[in-house]
């Protein structure tokens, strides 16, 4: 169970980082990486309390990756085990509020329902999937 949970600690781990940098860096990089990865459509001119927003989003992806590498590098089970149900919780989180504030999304970001259907089902599926390797780890 080790490794698998290693295997969500090195997936989150890459993704917070690249999605973090590029959000503290260039609202550009920002505005193709959402497109690409979610199929959102930022406007092409943010107006400065949602650059803000976006960099405020940045250093919380940063530090969701460094969680994620000390979860990936710690050999005590019982805190990997704790940072991978705490990872789960977010991700659970993540889909919750995909699913409550769907018709927002759609909106706000022209994206097709069976988009974020999509989303809602994977952080799920991660979510439950991290909950039962913490649970057999400890």
């Amino acid at each position: 169970m080790h490794q698998v949970a290693n295997v969500f600690f090195l997936i989150y781990f890459i993704y917070h980082i690249l999605v973090g940098i590029p959000g503290i860096m260039s609202v550009k990089v920002t505005r193709v990486l959402a497109y690409n990865l979610y199929k959102l459509q930022l406007e092409e001119n943010l107006d400065l309390k949602y650059q803000y927003a976006l960099k405020a989003l940045g250093f919380y992806a940063l530090y969701t990756g460094l969680l994620c590498y000390f979860g990936l590098t710690s050999e005590n089970a019982e805190l990997k085990a704790k940072l991978l149900f705490a990872l789960g919780v977010l991700t659970l989180l993540r889909a919750l509020g995909r699913l409550v504030s769907k018709d927002l999304i759609t909106k706000a970001f022209n994206l097709k329902s069976d988009r974020n259907i999509f989303h809602v089902s994977l952080n799920s599926a991660m979510a439950l999937g991290m909950f039962y390797v913490a649970w057999h780890l400890i």
